[in-house]
């Protein structure tokens, strides 16, 4: 049996070598046989995974059975752009139409790196603004190879929590009007309050309802609808979601809650961590948490192991820190929100910080009480924008979007004084 298993074993890093190595005669080839011919399977996360199941042994398998490749997209695509580089030929890109077989010539050689960006249809329900996948193969001349490529949720369109309007808002641009849908526009049978939400990486939206609940839909027209409980006692104020293992999170002011994308939701020890306003997870699979710890009535962010239920690492300097309200993790980065920083610092509404070795996190930037525009009330991070941040801000109501702590970009959406977002910044 043992044999059985080593050979196993031993046949799959063959085949895995198989992928990544190219033959020695390739550099005796003419010029114009020096190239490959690369199929492009794009696979989708599953509807279904199972979290925790992100072993390095499921993802050799995910590499020869086409799972998730086979499941149904979560949106109409629009256009499916290919990246390619290599250090000899620099980079090179081509776009292909949302359905048939994605094939292009490459030139061949060793270490191609792909990015394969798919955008979303215009007027597709869909969260999602586009899925981006990654891979790297060698690529011996003059063959075909198939390359697959794994997709996950790489932006989202502009939704935000519209907690007392009982309602979420939508933007098709920063500036531009936008549309809503209230627990009816989403198939709910109650109304909601949403303080938070969060995407998973087919796109799916979670809402920290406070009904108790993190509520999901597959988008913003509703559709599969699932409850997360948290016992009808505690109301959730933030929801964060990992989108490389597949774990929701939850929180209330002083409770965490850890579960799959399917299932229930179980307790978590979060270390005497309290006033819990926002978090979000990073691609360590870490927490970082915006709050404050019992043993010492610090506010910070805090660094959480999940795993472990404890923190191991924060930023808590005095001189920076009033309260932080929200954190949005762009890996090795976080920006946290401050915005009643100490009088001395009042250019400290924003800061951004970086994630270093030995659960260090050091402050790199800070900005906005400047001419360009002053965070005010601002106490929330909402959707998902490689180009900048989403800023909530309450009193007045509005939608800030800056491409940087220094405010680069600055525009503002008033939602024609429509808005009436949580107070995350005066609890109301």
């Amino acid at each position: 049996m043992k044999k059985t298993a080593l050979k196993g074993v031993v046949a799959v890093f063959i085949i895995l070598s198989g992928i990544i190595s190219c033959s020695d005669s390739e550099s005796r080839l003419s010029p114009l046989l020096r190239q490959t011919t690369v199929i492009l399977n794009i696979g989708l996360p599953p509807e279904n995974p199972s979290a925790y199941d992100n072993t390095i042994w499921n993802k050799i398998r995910r590499f020869f059975v086409p799972d998730a490749i086979a499941q149904t997209a979560p949106a109409t695509f629009s256009s499916i752009l290919v990246r390619v580089t290599g250090a000899d030929f620099g980079v090179m890109e081509q776009t292909f139409g949302p359905s048939g077989t994605i094939s292009l010539s490459v030139p061949s050689g060793s270490f191609r790196q792909f990015e394969v960006i798919a955008t979303v249809a215009p007027g597709d329900p869909s969260a999602a603004l586009s899925f981006r996948g990654t891979t790297a193969a060698n690529l011996p001349a003059g063959e075909t190879v198939s390359v697959p490529v794994i997709m996950g949720l790489n932006e989202t369109k502009l939704i935000a929590p519209d907690y007392n309007n009982e309602r979420i808002v939508i933007l098709n641009s920063i500036t531009g009007p936008y549309t809503s849908r209230d627990g009816d526009g989403l198939g709910l049978s109650s109304t909601m309050s949403p303080y938070d939400l969060d995407f998973d990486s087919r796109g799916r939206i979670y809402i920290a309802d406070s009904n108790y609940r993190i509520i999901r839909v597959d988008s913003l027209n509703g559709g599969n609808l699932t409850y997360f409980s948290l016992g009808g006692e505690y109301t959730p104020i933030a929801v964060a979601v990992d989108r490389n293992n597949n774990i929701v999170y939850a929180s209330s002011y002083s409770q965490l809650w850890k579960g799959p994308l399917n299932g229930s939701l179980s307790s978590l020890d979060p270390d005497s961590l309290y006033s819990i306003y926002g978090m979000d997870v990073g691609s360590d699979g870490m927490l970082y948490i915006a709050g404050a710890r019992s043993t010492d009535s610090t506010e910070g962010i805090y660094k959480y192991d999940p795993t472990e239920q404890r923190v191991v690492g924060q930023y808590t300097s005095g001189g920076d820190v009033g309260t932080i309200y929200d954190v949005q993790v762009k890996f090795p980065f976080i920006f946290a929100l401050n915005p009643s920083p100490p009088s001395e610092n009042q250019n400290y509404r924003i800061l951004q910080l970086q994630i270093g070795q030995n659960n260090t996190i050091d402050l790199v930037g800070h900005g906005l009480d400047t001419g360009i525009g002053t965070l005010n009330n601002a106490g929330h991070f909402t959707a998902i924008i490689n180009s900048g941040l989403l800023i909530m801000e309450s009193y007045p109501n509005q939608l800030i979007f800056i491409q940087d702590v220094n405010g680069t970009g600055w525009q503002v959406n008033t939602g024609s004084g429509e808005f009436d977002f949580y107070d995350y910044a005066e609890g109301g």
